[in-house]
């Protein structure tokens, strides 16, 4: 079976202590790695490895926390350029005692569409 299709995308992460580019698909353990700066994260972006793809920023405050993951969709039984890969990026927040999340669902050829 041939591998998930490539990341096409890095994560910048905007902190008070800093910032830091995550080579998405390529760092093992990112998560705990940046997670003094994932905590304090002000702004989220994802940064296009190519050309043609936007530049996706989700600024974060007032108790918003971070939501970042990406999912491949398709057949696993099907070659990886019938499969692609998804990326989520936004916030959640608790109001009134419920889980308000905000995501912004980017599509390989660089179109997004935003959740409810």
């Amino acid at each position: 079976m041939e591998s998930n299709p490539s990341f096409e995308y890095n994560l910048l992460i905007n902190s008070p202590l800093g910032q830091a580019i995550v080579q998405l698909g390529q760092e093992q353990g990112w998560l705990e790695h940046y997670r003094q700066l994932l905590d304090t994260a002000i702004c989220l972006s994802l940064i296009p490895r190519r050309n043609g793809l936007p530049f996706i920023s989700v600024k974060l405050g007032d108790g918003k926390r971070w939501i970042y993951f990406s999912r491949v969709v398709g057949k696993l039984n099907c070659p990886s350029s019938q499969r692609q890969r998804l990326y989520a990026i936004g916030w959640q927040k608790t109001i009134r005692g419920e889980n308000v999340k905000c995501l912004l669902w980017v599509h390989p050829d660089g179109s997004i569409e935003c959740s409810d």
